[in-house]
């Protein structure tokens, strides 16, 4: 280095210390040659063997001018050793001091906590702007992925978490996003795509590469999430084939009696990763089976050579599942789950399950709905446009005002910011549901409700906390609906679904119209066997005798018809058809009736006492109007022809 490229240092290092309000000393002069004493301007494009820490003050304070004047670029492995506190203050007297406002400016409008944004430019962008030596406008992708591999080395060698850190990088690509720098938002960790190779490494080289490229041929024919799924059932056949006692090469080796059979008892038993504790499901042993079947008949239709000769799994291998009841709310524990939920302080997460309860959507489809999925028809209402989900399908469900409401407050909340791609189709998507310049997650709706459950404390009728997810408000969104009288092909619209089957399913829970009916006919049946015809007391003095006792004992008289008998119980209300044809003016007896109506009159008067002693006016009333109806209808017929009499009455 020259004597006058070091003056030339040293005056502008006196100049930017000066800006900043220091005072000159003679450690403005000193400062340049104890750093480069230390560390040679020839030696500046290799990481220096120290950390920016053992340099004495007066070096740390020429290191960081030289930092910001753009003029040493140790690397982020060195930059990621110190706290660098004062180079953030440095920055305000150069020209990265606008690009630190503009940073600071988006982050407040995507909504960052304070804390999160007090850490974002110190850990992130302070780095990036001195290491690339870039203006804001002017970042790459690269110079923050450097930054992240950086970060991901320092935690493998020291295995400490720079957790911070990466929540920091992973904030810096949201607004270099919003502010239109990178093409791209970050993708979330549960979505950051794996090769193929990477996933299926357990599998023997030529299994692997066969599967390999199944699932390549598959990507254009099937969803990310089904994908992924074969990918997994592809690890689990591979995890097995590790331990299985006959290795295997290649897909020719595989035998039904060594391999898939052991293989589906070894999913039995077994527990799994990162799920909750307890065996696996008969589900997951399901998919697992059915996808290994789909992949040998598929590759056997497609005449690979690879493909093994013979079949290898049958359909009867397919565990048989359980049909339960679908899981709703009871009327009481619907009104406590709303309550809990409007109780939540996060207004987009209140909202967006107050919704979820009032229309019915499936947790995918709410987190995937647009800006204007309410659409205003003319003399029809607000309709909410439900995008395509589970089943691929589009559908409009009505909305009432109450639940217009809940959208309109959801416009108030949501982080306006630039529009994300969809995680299907990559197409540009103003979402709905946006928090901090990212689509909202499901968990973040599953958590919520699961935390305010819990804190309200709501208890099934046995005194367990009760399990609530957001698919059980789905489930009682519809239940309501069907015993509210809905028919099924609205629900079937309302619900997306495409079989009548899917919804019938709703009107096994708490069905109203079941149990009414139920409850007619078991009234009936219950009448027939009534043990309080039996407790009624016997009246001896109305027809005297034991023909008195048997009369009250088998309680015939009371409800015997002409072709039967009735199963009304005896302290019911006064049945309003009893005797109605006797009653009635236009009802003509046959001659050949006389014995019937006699018998009839004798039975009647009877049970007019009977009823003037018990005190039921209703039945005093009717018999009594039977009576004189059947004395008029006896005045006018011819006299009997015999004494013979009939033992039946007619109604």
């Amino acid at each position: 280095m020259s004597l006058d490229d070091l003056e030339s240092l040293v005056r502008a290092y006196q100049t930017y210390r000066l800006a900043l309000g220091g005072k000159w000393y003679d450690a403005l002069q000193r400062a340049p040659r104890q750093f480069l004493d230390q560390w040679p301007r020839d030696q500046w494009m290799t990481p220096p063997p120290w950390t920016f820490t053992e340099l004495t003050p007066s070096a740390k304070a020429f290191g960081i001018f030289l930092l910001i004047a753009n003029e040493w670029h140790p690397g982020y492995a060195f930059l990621l050793e110190g706290t660098f506190t004062s180079l953030w203050r440095s920055l305000r007297v150069t020209p990265w001091a606008e690009d630190l406002q503009t940073v600071e400016a988006m982050a407040i409008r995507l909504g960052f906590h304070p804390r999160t944004r007090a850490q974002l430019i110190p850990l992130a962008f302070v780095r990036l702007f001195v290491q690339s030596g870039r203006r804001l406008h002017a970042l790459t992708p690269d110079d923050l992925q450097g930054l992240e591999d950086a970060i991901a080395a320092r935690e493998d060698r020291t295995q400490r978490s720079l957790k911070h850190y990466g929540l920091a990088c992973q904030q810096a690509r949201h607004v270099l996003y919003h502010l239109g720098i990178f093409d791209r938002p970050p993708v979330h960790r549960s979505q950051r795509f794996d090769p193929w190779e990477d996933r299926l490494r357990a599998l023997p080289p030529a299994i692997r590469q066969v599967m390999t490229r199944y699932l390549s041929q598959m990507a254009p024919l099937r969803r990310p999430g089904t994908l992924t799924g074969y990918a997994s059932t592809f690890r689990n056949w591979g995890e097995f084939l590790s331990h299985c006692a006959s290795p295997v090469q290649t897909l020719h080796d595989i035998t039904r009696r060594e391999h898939i059979e052991p293989w589906m008892q070894w999913n039995t038993p077994r527990e799994k990763e990162r799920a909750r504790p307890g065996p696996m499901s008969r589900v997951h042993q399901k998919n697992l089976i059915l996808d290994l079947k789909t992949f040998f008949e598929t590759i056997t239709e497609w005449e690979w050579t690879e493909a093994p000769g013979r079949v290898l799994i049958y359909r009867s291998d397919l565990p048989r599942l359980d049909d339960p009841v679908p899981r709703a709310l009871t009327e009481d524990q619907d009104r406590q789950v709303l309550a809990a939920i409007r109780a939540i302080a996060d207004p987009l997460r209140r909202l967006g399950l107050e919704i979820l309860r009032w229309t019915g959507l499936r947790i995918g489809e709410l987190v995937d709905l647009p800006v204007d999925c309410v659409q205003i028809v003319a003399e029809q209402g607000a309709w909410l446009k439900v995008p395509l989900g589970k089943l691929r399908t589009e559908r409009l469900v009505p909305l009432d005002d109450a639940t217009v409401a809940l959208f309109q407050e959801v416009q108030q909340h949501r982080d306006d910011g630039r529009s994300l791609p969809h995680p299907d189709t990559g197409i540009a998507t103003a979402f709905l549901f946006v928090r901090h310049g990212k689509r909202v997650s499901r968990e973040y709706f599953r958590d919520g409700l699961t935390l305010a459950v819990q804190q309200a404390k709501i208890q099934t009728a046995t005194g367990e906390p009760l399990r609530v997810t957001p698919h059980v408000l789905r489930h009682t969104f519809a239940t309501s609906l069907m015993n509210a009288g809905l028919s099924l092909p609205t629900l079937m619209k309302l619900l997306g679904h495409r079989t009548a089957e899917m919804s019938l399913r709703y009107g096994q829970v708490y069905d109203t119209t079941v149990r009414a009916a139920w409850e007619q006919a078991q009234s009936h049946v219950r009448q027939t066997y009534s043990d309080r015809l039996w407790e009624l007391p016997v009246l001896p003095n109305l027809a005297g005798g034991s023909a008195a006792k048997d009369w009250m004992a088998q309680h015939r008289l009371k409800t015997r018809l002409a072709h039967g008998y009735c199963l009304r119980d005896i302290q019911q209300h006064a049945c309003p058809y009893a005797n109605i044809c006797e009653r009635c003016s236009a009802f003509v007896p046959l001659p050949e009736a006389r014995p019937v109506l006699e018998q009839e009159l004798v039975d009647t008067r009877l049970l007019l006492k009977d009823a003037e002693l018990r005190q039921w006016d209703d039945e005093r009333q009717r018999h009594h109007v039977t009576m004189e109806r059947l004395e008029v209808l006896l005045a006018d017929l011819p006299p009997p022809a015999s004494s013979k009499r009939s033992g039946g009455r007619s109604r």
